[in-house]
């Protein structure tokens, strides 16, 4: 009954006559709202569903009176399976009202699997209860809830982490997911500047040169006393150690320094906000520091700092096998430090920092706007957008793209000058604007380049569209952040040669699969979550704010349906 409880699930399958408190449906709503992943198969009794709890806030209405259903087929299409569901009459299904989202899979009377956007999450709705004939019975009903949890067969369990494994001690970059180019993106500072591995290799092939043959040539060949190693030895040790300290306190700065990212989520047809932030705090001593996240009061916010529906606190660590990695194979600690963590008060007390290193922390919390976002779009057709925007959020967006299906807008200076042009709080943005240009989605986001090759004559002038290879080792929080909100959108891992599993739940693909509009942009303003270190408020020196309105839009004579798989290698 507590929304916390429901962190650490990806999807919740409610089936047959499941009993539901006021609590736990409360629970549960505000766990979809905020990313989750609901599905539920209603029960024989359509009576005892529409007085569940569950009723009264599912985006999905069930009439009272059931619909007589004779084909299930697509059903066993959208499962991939060519086994039939024993039927041996006429089938009693519930009589659903989705006005959003897409049909999975529909009868000639009505839609029998239907998935709804609610907030930021989703709800899968099934007109039969899957504890009773037909479904009960049927040999398909595996390939069907896995084909539902997007459950893939190929690389599962310690298989995949063999395989990411071996990937990670194979890339040169040491980065293998989206997760790992964050956390060094967070951990740049300018002011430290750190060697690169390759520049300790140049040290200690130096170091052997030096106490090798040089040393052999001094005290053989030059002072002809051989029994002077012992001597010299220590000699270019102790040198060697103090050049590599006094480099040490030049490369690195003797104060604290702190980098945040926030990435805040607005969801107009909830009217709810969902923040991320990310902070990294640098430390020039060896010490133990208190870390405490609040977030700041937003004037169009429903709730104050400490009234926040739901707040954590956890660590940010890579998803790689490397030192400080999720996926390091464990070992036998002796004199483990040890620390306290605080997730839902936002504080950790005894956290070790070690000198010259960082520690990157993850905050979340929710709450309910109040007028963030106003707009009224509609979809006249596939990918096309009419109607207005405004956004009352405090500051200016910029390096912004309004995504629908799989079209992007920016708002240009001029026809001639592709300058992106801010969209400050209050402006009503028009989707007839003239200035209002719309192109390729993937196209953007791999910024495709076109290329001209000409012939001996104009007939043989080919045009070659190009994509633009993802740089895993790039460091701008923009371009990083527009790729995790869109990656399925641009080619996922076949485009960028990275994972995405740590952030996977940040992939806003599947909300534009669903009929929404997502808008994404760089906001001008401070940071939305407040970082203390031992109670003492640290400014950040690089401050990076990102939106992402979630939008819903009303579509006119546009029917979504998703195509089946017939296998469970298709895409």
């Amino acid at each position: 009954d507590s929304v916390a409880g429901y962190a650490a699930v990806d999807w919740l399958l409610l089936t047959g006559p499941a009993a539901v408190s006021e609590a736990q449906s409360a629970a549960i709503r505000d766990w979809v709202r905020d990313g989750g992943r609901l599905i539920v198969s209603v029960p024989k009794s359509i009576a005892e569903f529409q007085a569940s709890p569950l009723s009264e806030w599912l985006p999905v209405k069930v009439a009272t009176e059931p619909v007589i259903v004779r084909d299930l087929g697509a059903l066993e299409a959208f499962a991939g399976r060519t086994l039939r569901i024993p039927m041996t009459s006429r089938v009693a299904a519930a009589d659903l009202d989705a006005p959003d989202g897409v049909v999975l899979a529909s009868s000639r009377s009505n839609e029998l699997l239907v998935r709804v956007p609610y907030g930021f999450g989703e709800v899968v709705v099934l007109a039969l209860d899957v504890t009773q004939a037909p479904l009960a019975n049927w040999g398909g009903m595996n390939d069907f809830v896995r084909r539902l949890v997007d459950l893939e067969l190929a690389a599962t369990g310690d298989e995949k982490s063999s395989e990411r494994n071996v990937r990670g001690q194979l890339t040169s970059t040491g980065i293998s997911d989206l997760a790992s180019q964050l956390g060094a993106s967070l951990d740049r500072f300018p002011e430290v500047r750190r060697p690169s591995p390759w520049w300790s290799m140049v040290w200690l092939l130096g170091c052997l040169l030096v106490v090798g043959p040089l040393d052999y040539v001094v005290v053989h060949r030059l002072l002809k006393r051989p029994h002077f190693t012992w001597v010299t030895l220590p000699l270019w040790l102790v040198l060697f150690a103090g050049l590599a300290a006094s480099a040490g306190g030049d490369w690195n700065r003797a104060a604290a320094r702190l980098n945040q990212t926030d990435v805040v989520d607005v969801d107009e047809a909830t009217q709810s906000v969902h923040v991320n932030s990310y902070a990294t705090y640098y430390s020039p001593v060896s010490q133990r520091v208190e870390l405490t996240t609040s977030p700041r009061v937003a004037e169009w916010s429903a709730g104050a700092a400490d009234g926040a529906q739901s707040r954590g606190l956890s660590w940010f660590y890579i998803p790689e096998s490397t030192t400080g990695g999720l996926y390091r194979p464990g070992g036998v600690e002796w004199g483990r430090t040890e620390y306290q963590v605080e997730p839902l008060s936002g504080r950790m007390t005894s956290v070790p920092v070690l000198q010259w290193s960082s520690r990157t922390v993850a905050s979340t919390w929710s709450d309910t706007a109040r007028n963030a976002v106003e707009s009224d779009l509609q979809s006249t057709g596939l990918g096309r957008l009419t109607g207005t925007l405004t956004h009352h959020l405090p500051g200016r967006l910029t390096d912004w793209v309004l995504a629908y299906g799989n079209r992007a807008y920016q708002l240009q200076v001029s026809r001639t000058d592709e300058t992106i042009q801010p969209l400050p709080a209050g402006r009503r943005l028009s989707a007839e604007d003239p200035l209002l240009f719309q192109g390729d989605l993937r196209s953007l986001l791999t910024r495709v380049v076109t290329r001209r090759e000409t012939g001996t004559t104009p007939k043989d002038m080919r045009v070659h569209l190009e994509q633009t290879k993802y740089d895993p080792l790039a460091r701008d929080p923009h371009r990083l952040w527009q790729m995790v909100t869109f990656h399925e959108a641009a080619g996922g891992t076949g485009y960028s040669r990275l994972d995405n599993e740590l952030l996977l739940d940040d992939d806003l693909t599947r909300q534009l699969k669903l009929g929404r509009a997502v808008l994404f942009g760089r906001l001008d303003a401070a940071s939305w979550v407040e970082t203390r270190v031992n109670r003492e408020e640290v400014p950040p020196d690089r401050n990076d704010v990102f939106v992402r309105l979630v939008l819903p839009v009303r579509r006119s004579g546009e029917i979504v349906r998703e195509l089946p798989k017939f296998g469970p290698d298709q895409k």
